[in-house]
């Protein structure tokens, strides 16, 4: 099915634009001034913002059931880890108990509902990743969880130029800022690999950054959680990739959007250089297509209404319930039931927001509850969702 987009607004390059977009087999076919087609659903976006999707650059999608866990502030990760790491009781027991398909799916529903259409999985592959019905796009990546958690961490790098991700650095101490040397030293600091975190930098850290060409993925309301500090990205970002991630839930931000606020909040980056980390340069490191609006590009997009007439300082005051649609490979994913109406998409209406998803979330909800009971109920998400 053709989808017509008339009167719609977007910025590119320092020029705005407003026009009308063709979608046609998951890719924008046409710009320009646009006549409507047999058989194709035309929608009037006047007064609306066209923004590419998202890339969401860290995210375990299937820890996302979880509350914020633990009782920081910590020294390093092990530290939390130790701390939380409870299988036998309540919420680890019931969660780990869920099926990873449905968690994998939940995790996905987190990020699509913020706009990001592109997620970095930070865990071992599962095939459900690779869907063409999850709900969103999932980079694959060679990793490695840190330099603690592996037992063999050499069988992990990979024989290409894959970016390779690991956490790193996570932390206040001593024992955080030797991770970059040590890593250095096994051969691991090198331009395809991927620093989660990077918390604890000193000088000589951040000049060996530099100079392999390693690139930072800054999480700063994980960071702030766990050891009220974050990464000095002010400084690094001026001759390092850095992009944004959320992290889980169990210690980061219910979704990207919210992650953009904490980010500006910190007044390390300006909101140019933080939509910058969600779109142009996650694509630098990851490999994947830029996000942009342009004739050929897959149609990987959301709209919101217009709230700030400025293009960026718009996505900062924008929430999950004041998007209108998300669409992926063309899609329409997620969004107004009005609009979902308009389309003739089938799906599910919510009472959140009078919003609709693609998904059957209510079949998803019971499977959930039916290994959690409980809970789930303090999980941020869940609560937008299913009330409290």
């Amino acid at each position: 099915m053709n989808l017509l987009l008339k009167n719609i607004y977007w910025a590119s390059d320092g020029k705005n634009i407003t026009t009308d977009i063709r979608i046609s087999r998951g890719v924008i076919s046409e710009i320009g001034t646009l006549s409507s087609l047999k058989r194709e659903k035309t929608i009037d976006f006047k007064n609306h913002f066209l923004y590419p999707g998202l890339i969401n650059s860290h995210d375990h999608l299937e820890m996302n059931l979880y509350p914020l866990m633990g009782n920081p502030f910590y020294n390093n990760y092990t530290e939390w880890a130790q701390d939380i790491y409870k299988p036998t009781e309540s919420p680890v027991k019931e969660i780990e108990g869920t099926g990873i398909k449905d968690r994998l799916i939940w995790g996905g529903i987190k990020n699509l509902i913020s706009g990001v259409t592109t997620v970095v999985h930070h865990n071992p592959w599962n095939r459900h990743l690779s869907k063409k019905k999850f709900p969103v796009k999932v980079k694959e990546t060679a990793w490695a969880h840190s330099l603690v958690f592996e037992k063999n961490i050499q069988k992990k790098i990979p024989k290409k130029s894959l970016p390779f991700v690991i956490h790193a650095a996570e932390g206040l101490d001593d024992f955080a800022q030797h991770e970059i040397l040590k890593l250095n030293g096994l051969g691991l600091l090198r331009a395809n690999t991927v620093l989660i975190h990077a918390v604890a930098l000193n000088e000589e850290n951040k000049k060996l950054i530099e100079q392999t060409e390693a690139s930072v993925i800054w999480c700063p309301s994980s960071n702030l959680f766990m050891f009220g500090k974050t990464a000095p990205v002010d400084e690094i970002k001026i001759k390092t990739k850095v992009a944004l991630g959320t992290d889980s839930t169990m210690t980061g931000s219910p979704t990207l959007l919210d992650e953009m606020r904490v980010a500006r909040n910190t007044n390390l980056a300006t909101p140019k250089e933080i939509y910058e980390m969600v779109t142009s340069i996650p694509a630098k490191i990851f490999g994947l297509e830029r996000p942009e609006i342009k004739i050929g590009n897959r149609a990987d997009f959301w709209i919101s209404p217009i709230i700030h007439e400025d293009y960026l300082e718009n996505i900062f005051k924008i929430d999950s319930s004041k998007i209108r649609a998300v669409f992926v490979n063309g899609k329409f994913r997620f969004g107004d039931a009005d609009l979902a109406t308009d389309i003739g998409a089938d799906g599910y209406q919510l009472s959140w927001a009078s919003k609709w998803i693609a998904y059957d979330i209510f079949s998803l909800k019971k499977r959930i509850e039916s290994k959690t009971k409980d809970a789930c109920n303090q999980n941020p998400l869940w609560k937008m969702f299913f009330g409290e």
